[in-house]
């Protein structure tokens, strides 16, 4: 028993330590390269801003930690800026990475920070709401606040300026990712980045970051779609003939809900972009209308068995995707039912006005949906 209580606490001070020392790793060209939104390598000095000498990355522009590739780690830094700043990691490349921001703008508010699990090169924070996925904090436009981000196996905790308790603690969504880049990042305007420390910790079995997100899927969701092809969506042509425009889709493949119901179409698409129609069956025992309770980003229409029920453009709520903010009458036949979303994302609303690493994309892209019951309907 003695021998047991030694070891236990032999290992939370070693865990203790390896969180609270960190290297500090200089702005030298040896050690970080630095890019451009249009993918290209730039070069960077260090220079002196409000006491610290600090990276001043431009709008999205990347600061990459050369030949480090790091899993679980604790990371601490000095910000400051007017816009978005960031840090991505446990990255593919620039275009598949998890990644914390802090909006700058928005200190005090619910949206101060942000989680996003980044596919593809779309940022997604419109289908990840804050309320889920975000934290308050205090800071203002570029005034130096100071974070630190500790990373075990799938569970991420933010702290901000010294908090005692971490103000996000969330679950890691992007399952394909362990060991990878680590980078700064700027996004809308100027940012400062200083007195970067690293740690990297050894892997933790840390289930309070479990407990905090396991019960946030309160709801039984529909989860296993087929996804087509991308393909123009052509909406005053294709108002009419949506059974046709049906018939001839091609490219299927399954996509399937996380936890919370959210299913990111940018995750299954190298250059999301374009529209895609999201299918599902219901086998409904009789004749009944449902409730279908849903979300989406950012342009939807709804097909019941060839027949439109549904036509929006996603506006309200910043935009933002919230679970619950729509609602419409189901009319489910006896047997089988077809349900369509036809799902455009943002690629367009931006436009030339907001790249990323040199191309127009979507960057905010799907959808959550429920019934509000399940009783006499099944999904496949």
């Amino acid at each position: 028993m003695l021998r047991n209580f030694q070891l236990l606490f032999f290992n939370l001070i070693f865990v203790s330590s390896s969180f609270a020392q960190s290297d500090k790793i200089e702005f030298t060209p040896n050690l970080w390269s630095y890019w451009d939104n249009d993918g290209n390598k730039i070069s960077k000095t260090p220079e002196l801003f409000k006491n610290f000498n600090a990276i001043d990355l431009q709008n999205n522009e990347i600061a990459l930690l050369e030949n480090k590739k790091v899993e679980n780690f604790r990371i601490e830094l000095d910000i400051a800026g007017a816009g978005m700043a960031g840090v991505g990691f446990r990255g593919n490349d620039f275009f598949n990475y998890e990644f914390v921001y802090f909006r700058i703008t928005s200190g005090g508010t619910k949206a101060a920070i942000q989680y996003v699990p980044v596919w593809n090169g779309s940022t997604g924070w419109m289908l990840y709401a804050p309320s889920l996925y975000g934290g308050i904090a205090n800071y203002y436009e570029d005034e130096w606040f100071h974070v630190a981000i500790e990373v075990a196996n799938k569970n991420l905790k933010v702290f901000v300026n010294n908090s005692s308790t971490p103000n996000v603690e969330v679950k890691l969504l992007h399952n394909d990712l362990k060991k990878g880049n680590l980078f700064l990042k700027s996004e809308f305007s100027a940012c400062h980045f200083a007195n970067v420390k690293l740690k990297e910790v050894p892997s933790l079995k840390d289930k309070s970051a479990e407990e905090a997100t396991s019960n946030q899927n309160q709801y039984q969701y529909l989860t296993n779609w087929q996804i087509s092809e991308q393909f123009t969506f052509n909406e005053p042509m294709a108002f009419w003939a949506y059974p046709r425009v049906e018939q001839e889709l091609k490219g299927w493949q399954p996509a399937r809900a996380d936890k919370n119901g959210i299913v990111n179409l940018s995750k299954y698409f190298k250059h999301p972009q374009q529209t895609v129609a999201a299918s599902i069956s219901l086998s409904a025992k009789d004749t009944v209308t449902k409730k279908l309770v849903f979300d989406y980003s950012y342009t939807m229409t709804v097909v019941l068995n060839s027949r439109i029920i549904f036509s929006g453009k996603e506006m309200d709520n910043f935009g933002v995707m919230t679970d619950g903010e729509q609602s419409i009458d189901l009319p489910l036949k006896q047997g089988e039912n077809q349900l369509m979303f036809y799902i455009t994302g943002d690629s367009d609303v931006y436009g030339n006005q907001k790249k990323y690493q040199g191309r127009v994309q979507a960057f905010n892209w799907g959808f959550v949906a429920r019934l509000n019951s399940y009783e006499g309907v099944k999904f496949k």
